[in-house]
């Protein structure tokens, strides 16, 4: 680098005046944007087409306000070449040769001038070009003059630009629907040396290329609108000084667009049919905000909600028609089992069996567990037939087929069912129960007025009684049995008798009975069941006949045709054919005694069970009227064989069953004369 200097006073220089037939070069101060911070700034200066170049004489100004010039550093082909500051602001180069020098690159530095750092935008002009720049040929021992006119084409002037931008920023990223509006990005406004402006982008390849220039959107916000495909966009901030552009771009912002999809399933009640639970609103929530609701589909419990974009949302059932019920002992009895023998069972059984409710918040919200309160609340919601709002819990409980709970303290065992959507079609199963109805029993649209089909109360023998007595009655198992549970729902004669109280013999468990006008409801379970010989008692009746139980009057107790009779065995599962006995009482005729020989009545039938037909035999100790009827075990008479005179001895007829249907019955023999009666019982097994 040349430090500037004094020119010679005078150059010895023979300059040979001719016309200027060539072009002077091309003379052009580099512009500079956003020179790096330092303590000096280089300006180059270039030339284009320097051929034959014998002398040189430049004249450049500057703002010193701005910089100040410091040195120089001319092109090395160039030797003498001068480059000084004559006066404030204006820098005079010269250089000259005997002889042409050519640069062959184009452009060529001729020389470099260096400042300090300015201090803002400046322009360096070449001043005045007509007097004070020029170019010489030497040619033949002359300069010539070349050419420079229109020096506006010859000599371009430079500028060091100052222009910084921003870009601000823009947010943030989205997640939408197919087919639905992005919102308004938020902004950062961009800021910069100059005027701002901006233009938005957008690519569906990624969010570092594929960027296309959106037409007309240069606002400093933005609206993507309504979208079909995954989309990033960004913001192009440029700033502008004088005819300089500066742009950069913000961050990249991504709207990711979620296909539609479909979250459908089936609900069924859990027993062992899964029976179909058609008619049953359900609804799709996101937080309290309900998506959409729809109905079960008849046939097939098919529920579908389609058109629903990605997002994790629960599912409600909303409305449910049917009662609940199918609730007695037997759930009660396998309630108390799974809280000390806990193993895997479906999670919406574990809800239906927590009906009791002992924690902190709300009972269809909080943690659920299972334990001896809840059995107890079981059983006394049947036997005092409580409504459904009895339990701490809603009647109604529902889940995900398949998901089980392992104990009282399985982590998974929650209350809301969840329907996490991502990018496909979703199938969700449900399984409906009944709270309380432990044992999966419950068959919805079922009749529930129909006769337990899994337990039978025959009747033995006929007790005598006068009005106004006390006595126990035991119902009795008719073959030896293991029971857990007990759910009975007897009928009386509620003018005939008043059942005092109920009890066991031996009760290791929960007895819980109640009256309700001329019904009777008991029911008992217990951790230890029973283990009963045939015809030993499993419940004793402390009863105490009326006054109006006179003139030849019958009490019979009967089983309310109602599918919760039933017994439960030492598995706490229901019994299919289990059978109790239970006597009659019959009044006794005031002032008439029994005569000798009344104990030898006898009634019996061969074979028994039987198919189609068995033989009844009956001996008779005295003359008289005799009614033989055979009844159902409901009580109720199906064949009439005998009713006339008949003389004592003994008698024999053959009973055909005809078309009644397989099952228990009993035959019942009547006996009466002036002054005695007898009556005997005996059961029939029609195996037909």
């Amino acid at each position: 680098m040349k430090k500037p200097g004094v020119l010679l006073s005078c150059f010895f220089i023979l300059i040979t005046l001719t016309l200027r037939s060539q072009n002077a070069p091309v003379t052009t101060v580099t512009s500079i944007l956003n020179p790096p911070a330092d303590s000096h700034v280089t300006v180059p200066v270039t030339v284009t087409g320097f051929t034959d170049i014998g002398s040189i004489s430049l004249t450049l100004n500057y703002d010193p306000a701005v910089m100040s010039f410091t040195g120089f550093s001319a092109n090395a082909s160039l030797p003498g070449f001068v480059a000084n500051e004559l006066s404030s602001g204006k820098i005079v180069m010269m250089w000259y040769a005997l002889y042409g020098v050519t640069l062959t690159d184009n452009p060529s530095t001729l020389v470099n001038l260096i400042f300090t750092y300015p201090t803002s935008t400046t322009t360096l002009h070449w001043y005045p070009v007509t007097i004070y720049c020029e170019y010489s040929k030497f040619d033949l021992g002359a300069y010539n003059v070349l050419n420079d006119d229109p020096s506006s084409l010859y000599y371009i002037d430079g500028t060091i630009t100052f222009n910084h931008v921003d870009p601000g920023s823009i947010a943030s990223d989205q997640t939408i629907c197919y087919g639905t509006a992005a919102t308004v990005f938020t902004s950062v406004a961009a800021t910069g040396t100059g005027t701002i402006t901006y233009q938005w982008q957008n690519s569906t390849t990624d969010g570092l290329s594929g960027f296309n220039n959106i037409p007309g959107v240069t606002n400093e916000t933005y609206s993507a609108g309504t979208l079909t495909t995954t989309t990033w966009y960004r913001r192009i901030a440029s700033s502008t000084v004088n005819i300089t552009v500066v742009s950069a771009s913000s961050n990249a912002v991504k709207i990711t667009v979620h296909a539609r999809h479909t979250i459908s399933g089936t609900l069924k009640y859990n027993n062992p049919d899964y029976s179909i639970m058609n008619k049953v609103y359900i609804a799709l929530m996101s937080g309290s905000d309900t998506i959409s609701t729809c109905r079960t589909a008849d046939g097939t419990g098919g529920y579908q909600f389609t058109g629903i974009c990605d997002g994790n949302y629960k599912i409600l059932i909303v409305h449910n028609y049917r009662l609940s019920g199918s609730i007695n002992s037997t759930d009660a009895s396998q309630v108390n089992y799974w809280s000390s023998n806990q193993l895997p069972i479906e999670h919406v059984k574990f809800l239906a069996g927590d009906v009791y409710y002992n924690g902190s918040g709300s009972p269809n919200t909080s943690n659920p567990f299972i334990n001896a309160s809840d059995a107890m609340q079981v059983q006394r919601h049947y036997v005092f037939n409580l409504p459904p709002s009895s339990f701490d819990r809603d009647p109604w409980c529902y889940w995900k087929a398949g998901q089980t709970i392992a104990n009282d303290f399985d982590p998974n065992r929650l209350l809301e069912i969840d329907a996490n959507l991502n990018g496909a079609d979703l199938t969700i199963n449900l399984l409906a129960q009944v709270t309380g109805d432990f044992n999966c029993s419950y068959i919805p649209d079922g009749k529930k007025e129909e006769a337990s089909a899994t337990l039978h109360l025959t009747y033995g023998e006929t007790i005598r009684m006068d009005a106004g007595k006390e006595f126990e009655m035991p119902i009795r198992v008719v073959k030896a049995s293991k029971v857990g549970a007990v759910s009975m729902i007897l009928n009386f004669p509620l003018d005939l008798i008043e059942v005092k109280a109920v009890y066991m013999k031996d009760n290791p468990g929960q007895l819980d009975w109640a009256l309700n006008g001329s019904e009777l409801r008991v029911g008992w379970n217990s951790l230890y069941p029973l283990d009963l010989p045939a015809f030993d008692s499993i419940v004793i009746l402390k009863l105490k006949t009326t006054d109006k139980f006179r003139d030849d009057k019958t009490i019979r107790f009967s089983l309310a045709p109602d599918q919760l009779n039933e017994l439960a065995g030492e598995d706490y599962k229901v019994i299919p054919d289990a059978l109790l006995s239970i006597d009659e009482i019959s009044t006794t005729a005031i002032g008439i005694q029994e005569q000798p020989g009344l104990d030898k009545m006898t009634l019996k039938n061969q074979p028994n069970p039987f198919s189609n037909y068995t033989m009844i035999e009956y001996t008779l100790p005295f003359d008289g009227k005799v009614i033989l009827e055979v009844r159902n075990l409901v009580g109720q008479t199906v064949k009439t064989l005998v009713n006339e005179m008949q003389t004592s001895g003994t008698h024999s007829l053959r009973f055909d069953s005809g078309s009644l249907v397989s099952g228990v019955y009993t035959a019942t023999i009547r006996l009466n004369s002036n002054n005695n009666s007898a009556i005997r019982t005996i059961k029939l097994f029609n195996n037909r």
